[in-house]
């Protein structure tokens, strides 16, 4: 296992309003943020599907491996322990059954997000007003 992180995505936090937002309803995962684009503000941010596993570590208990190359960046951690954990503890005859990324973010001021899925996308950005609406 090599625990290497590999870039996807930068957030777009620079002007960040809220805290993010976790949300993981049956097998998908979301990780929602409202920022400024523009003069306009807007909620957007990460989608993760068909999700077998999720951890969070607020940033007090953040290491530095948490927080390098993942500041504010989606990565991929290729040769992750923590998959091939997960991939161990399926029933042999399942074990080809689901592709397993390690995806991971740190957030400024909040913490760590790691998931377990099969993929991830953007969410679509929408318009909100200020008071949050």
């Amino acid at each position: 296992m090599t625990d290497e992180k590999i870039e996807l995505a930068v957030l777009p936090l620079e002007s960040m309003r809220s805290e993010p937002i976790f949300v993981a309803p049956a097998g998908d995962a979301s990780i929602k943020f409202e920022f400024e684009r523009g003069q306009r503000l807007v909620r957007g941010g990460l989608h993760f599907e068909k999700v077998r596993s999720y951890r969070y570590r607020a940033e007090s208990h953040c290491t530095y491996w948490h927080i390098h190359d993942a500041y504010e960046t989606l990565v991929e951690v290729v040769g992750s322990s923590w998959v091939a954990e997960l991939v161990d503890v399926q029933p042999l005859d399942r074990r080809d059954q689901w592709e397993i990324h390690h995806f991971m973010v740190y957030v400024e001021d909040d913490g760590c997000y790691e998931i377990a899925a099969q993929s991830w996308s953007w969410l679509p950005e929408e318009s909100i007003d200020d008071d949050g609406a």
